[in-house]
């Protein structure tokens, strides 16, 4: 057994698991959001169009943010450029003022709910095919304990599957698929409408951005209500002596729910923070920064799952 193994997985504690994306990317399923982008269960039409144009955010390696993190990206609608889109081929109608530019005004945000919606549909899709194999239990992840706590912001059954979890064990944060759970996608930025008023914009044109922001606002996941929502299960990780991060992208989506964590565990809870990348690793270490958490360290996801 590896020093951190020993380090981490002592008998003697009981450790709330934190699960995320990159639990289920590490067992190789396609969980990602660029599976779903690319999936045949992403049937969007033209509404693809004019969500890569409303959604219009890249990466440091300039990849589209809606292919690579949807979430993040549904929290950086750019009204103007949706406004175009929609738009594109209309012109006022001089014989028809009001009505023409009523329909300018109107247009945009009727055709990107109209977006989201299919959007969403073709996601919750996509989670319930998401093909799940029972033979890819990695052994070296056999300290996850049928005594300890799991949150995971997953939407499979990883955990009961491949590692015989009691569903009683586990809060599935954003619901479970294959359950009456409300599948949950969303982000945690809202748009002001008021950033998007210029000297030069026409009367209708305001009235536009103003509708459009109201619809990406929509995307909203009020994470007050789901925490509020859990209210059970952070009483019962009172009780942990460490909190171990497994596949988290460390976005702000996740900050709030984190937070609820340094809560309600012991100031001195130790914690565990596991990262894949050098960006995730800074990303970990301004989230210890961030939420002040005095007992922490990060580690390799590969040191923690490595064949002993």
């Amino acid at each position: 057994m590896t020093v951190i193994e020993q380090d981490l997985w002592g008998n003697s504690c009981k450790t709330l698991f934190v699960i995320g994306n990159g639990f289920d990317l590490h067992h190789g399923f396609k969980t990602s959001f660029s599976d779903f982008w690319s999936s045949k269960c992403c049937q969007l039409g033209y509404y693809q169009t004019l969500l890569e144009s409303t959604y219009t955010l890249e990466d440091e390696e300039g990849e589209p943010y809606l292919w690579s993190d949807l979430e993040y990206a549904l929290g950086y609608a750019s009204p103007i450029d949706s406004y175009n889109e929609s738009n594109e081929d209309e012109e006022i109608d001089e014989d028809h003022p009001m009505q023409s530019t009523a329909a300018l005004a109107d247009r945009p945000a009727q055709m990107l709910s109209e977006a989201l919606t299919v959007l969403h549909e073709s996601f919750e899709k996509w989670v319930k095919n998401i093909e799940i194999d029972p033979c890819a239990y990695d052994k070296a992840l056999s300290h996850l304990g049928v005594n300890d706590l799991y949150l995971c912001f997953n939407y499979s059954e990883t955990l009961e599957l491949l590692y015989h979890i009691p569903r009683q064990k586990i809060a599935y944060i954003h619901g479970r698929r294959n359950s009456d759970d409300v599948i949950i996608l969303g982000h945690s930025h809202l748009l002001n409408a008021d950033d998007y008023r210029y000297e030069e914009n026409m009367f209708f044109q305001d009235e536009a951005y103003e509708q459009l922001v109201r619809v990406a606002n929509e995307e909203r996941k009020d994470t007050s209500i789901i925490i509020r929502r859990f209210w059970e299960f952070w009483n019962r990780i009172k009780v942990v002596d460490r909190v171990v991060v497994y596949g988290l992208s460390y976005g702000e989506v996740d900050l709030p729910y984190l937070d609820k964590i340094r809560e309600m565990v012991a100031e001195d809870t130790l914690w565990h923070l596991s990262y894949y990348t050098e960006i995730d690793k800074a990303a970990a270490e301004k989230v210890i920064n961030t939420l002040g958490i005095r007992n922490a360290k990060v580690f390799w996801f590969g040191d923690a799952v490595r064949e002993e």
